[in-house]
């Protein structure tokens, strides 16, 4: 695992080098500690949380399977409790499970993650390579939830709309847009 965040490390991601002034969607201190994040990548072992809200209708983000291993990809409201479980395990997520080891993923593979607030019950749909996955809707999320991934022996790269996504989004939706509490 270590070579591979070194490989994220590495990767000079333009993102990183924005303004100050602009604000980035990306990780927050919310993650467990086993969690290592570097820059866009995560790996280790836990649960790590956006820094943003999802308050738009509709939003929009991917990861890209830089090291197979387990993960849980989806959202989760804003606590700093059980971060070291995976969202699977923790109250208040909602998430879509790679299986053991990894399932059927590889390597390279992109899993992209919508989030529609524009119907009366919320919907929250994965998708692979840009494909849906028809077995991972999830509907009736409750409450402010930001993007959240948990992983175990896997590195995770997330692209929250910072830069070009690998698959085109479904219609009508975008990227995260960086919001911050006003409290």
């Amino acid at each position: 695992m270590g070579s591979c965040l070194s490989w994220c490390l590495g990767r000079g991601d333009k993102a990183q080098q924005a303004s100050a002034k602009e604000e980035l969607v990306r990780f927050s201190s919310l993650r467990g500690s086993k969690v290592v994040v570097s820059g866009f990548c995560v790996g280790g072992e836990g649960t790590a949380l956006a820094n943003a809200p999802l308050l738009q209708t509709r939003s929009y983000f991917e990861f890209k399977i830089i090291d197979k291993g387990e993960f849980f990809l989806g959202v989760a409201r804003r606590s700093q409790h059980d971060l070291d479980k995976q969202l699977g395990e923790r109250k208040n997520s909602w998430s879509f499970y790679s299986g053991a080891g990894g399932g059927d993923f590889a390597n390279g593979d992109v899993i992209g993650c919508s989030y529609d607030l524009s119907q009366v019950r919320s919907c929250l749909e994965f998708y692979l390579n840009g494909q849906r996955i028809d077995s991972a809707t999830i509907r009736d999320v409750k409450g402010d939830v930001y993007p959240a991934v948990s992983v175990r022996n896997a590195t995770l790269e997330a692209n929250f709309g910072h830069r070009a996504f690998a698959f085109p989004p479904p219609l009508g939706f975008d990227g995260v847009i960086y919001s911050q509490d006003l409290i």
